[in-house]
């Protein structure tokens, strides 16, 4: 049984536990409301974390929670659940497309992209979800455009290269950080 006693504490009973260090940042969703109602048992207008989990994928769960900023009251919809639904089924395919057509993916070094650099700005400016992801999916129609070019055969050397990286901050953004790929 972990007390909430200290920071400290806690931390070290929860590695003791699990073996793992806990989760560096917790950061608590603004109210949840259906219909601008507050989500409750008593209005009956509740669901769970476990029924959702059985209908949607926990990455579209997940961008769902991020699409609205922290601090602000999230209202909740089936509609916008599949809406995150649809927008993630187009990763896949488009990680899919480049891994045939880009060499191998090497690590390189992401601050020299305006992407990464845009997404890290949104993300240090107060754990700004919502930007942070309009700049994802900014990338994900930029790839798309690189793949057109590709199929038709008109693509540069150096484009080549811009497919790798633009793959790899694709992943480190939506799969290492995000965790919606």
């Amino acid at each position: 049984m972990l007390f909430w006693s200290g920071c400290s504490e806690v931390i070290a009973q929860s590695k003791a536990l699990t073996g793992l260090m806990p989760a560096r940042y917790w950061i608590h969703h603004g109210m949840v409301t259906v219909k601008g109602q507050k989500m409750s048992k008593s209005q009956q207008n509740f669901t769970s974390i476990k029924n959702l989990a059985d209908l949607y994928s926990p990455q579209a769960l997940r961008l769902f929670l991020l699409s609205k900023h922290y601090r602000n009251p999230l209202d909740f919809t089936p509609a916008k659940i599949e809406q995150s639904t649809a927008a993630l089924k187009k990763i896949p395919r488009l990680l899919v497309q480049l891994e045939k057509l880009a060499a191998p993916l090497q690590q390189e070094d992401f601050t020299s992209s305006s992407y990464w650099q845009k997404f890290c700005q949104a993300m240090d400016d107060d754990f700004n979800t919502p930007a942070a992801i309009a700049v994802m999916f900014q990338l994900v129609r930029e790839l798309n455009k690189f793949l057109e070019k590709a199929g038709k055969g008109s693509l540069l050397p150096g484009e080549k290269n811009t497919l790798q990286t633009g793959t790899m901050e694709l992943l480190k953004m939506g799969r290492d950080i995000l965790g919606v790929i």
